[in-house]
């Protein structure tokens, strides 16, 4: 990328922070129904979880549908493979045909 087209990106970036800050320096009130709105159960059972973990507790996290390890580096480095190669865009319906050969 030139240096232009990141000086543009970049001003982009900025301006559209700034505006997004004066759009909810604006937006002060709170409508009814969205004061009404309460916190995210799963949320709150990711904090209990995080809270247990914390006093010692051998929890599993369900909540959130993430794991609670670190992704391992084989499948970080099959993700660059993946993007370096333009396997970036949603796979035919019926998958790749390489990797349904590999599976039957």
């Amino acid at each position: 990328m030139s240096v232009e087209k990141k000086e543009n990106l970049v001003f982009f970036v900025y301006s559209n922070l700034i505006l997004s800050f004066l759009f909810l320096q604006e937006m002060s009130q709170v409508s009814d129904r969205l004061a009404a709105l309460s916190a995210s159960q799963t949320l709150a059972m990711s904090q209990k979880s995080a809270e247990l973990k914390a006093q010692g507790v051998d929890v599993i996290n369900l909540s959130v549908g993430e794991p609670d390890f670190n992704t391992p580096n084989h499948i970080k480095d099959a993700a660059k493979n993946a993007v370096d190669n333009n396997f970036s865009f949603y796979s035919p319906v019926p998958g790749y045909p390489a990797l349904r050969k590999a599976i039957v």
